[in-house]
């Protein structure tokens, strides 16, 4: 019987072990390690990234619709966005508090933007956004 209870116990220590090795994330996604920030534009770095984890709901198409009114497809939108609400975008992206503001979760229903894609949104953001 305490072969038994031993044996049992061992194997649930292995999977509740094995479960948390399950959580591993690559250093990039995790800290940004290796993310090339310094040379971020918004055709060649912004776009691509806005393409594929924004556009669903915050395109011309979509924005009504999905995406509370918001455009992520124009140029123009996007700056009269961040003008007034930069904080909100990065709280949003990041998915936590920034300067006191914690907005919901972008994008919903998708895994979270990488760590490195978030770097170069910030970094673009930081540099006043520019059209280029």
């Amino acid at each position: 019987m305490k072969k038994l209870f031993f044996t049992l116990s061992a194997l649930a220590v292995a999977g509740i072990l094995t479960q948390s090795a399950c959580t591993f994330k690559n250093e990039e996604d995790e800290y940004g390690v290796g993310c090339d920030t310094a040379n971020v534009t918004l055709s060649a770095t912004i776009r691509p990234i806005l393409e594929q984890r924004c556009y669903a709901c915050h395109s011309v198409a979509n924005a009504n619709t999905l995406g509370a009114g918001l455009d992520f497809q124009t140029y123009s939108a996007i700056k009269e966005f961040l003008d007034g609400s930069k904080d909100v975008f990065i709280s949003a992206i990041r998915q936590e508090e920034v300067n006191g503001i914690t907005a919901s979760s972008m994008p919903k229903a998708e895994p979270r933007i990488s760590t490195c894609e978030i770097l170069k949104l910030e970094k673009w953001i930081a540099n006043g956004y520019p059209d280029n």
